[in-house]
């Protein structure tokens, strides 16, 4: 991956981060598995363990990016 950002939030009392992976390619706004949308920030609840969600550089050159989220700390994985 070309870069991450991160951008912590609090909602409901929860920290969320909202991750923004740009492809080694340049491009942003990834397929998320999680919505079927293009998203340019993908919201991580943490502190709760959370199903993979897969990010795919579509249409662009198809590299997929996961993000698992654990109790308090981030996962994220290229193929």
């Amino acid at each position: 991956m070309k870069s991450v950002r991160i951008e912590p939030i609090i909602e409901n009392g929860r920290l969320v981060l909202l991750v923004d992976v740009v492809c080694d390619c340049g491009q942003n706004a990834l397929l998320s598995s999680q919505t079927g949308k293009h998203e340019v920030k993908q919201p991580i609840v943490m502190g709760k363990s959370i199903p993979k969600v897969v990010l795919k550089c579509e249409p662009g050159c198809g590299k997929t990016y996961s993000l698992v989220s654990q109790e308090n700390h981030l996962h994220i994985f290229s193929d």
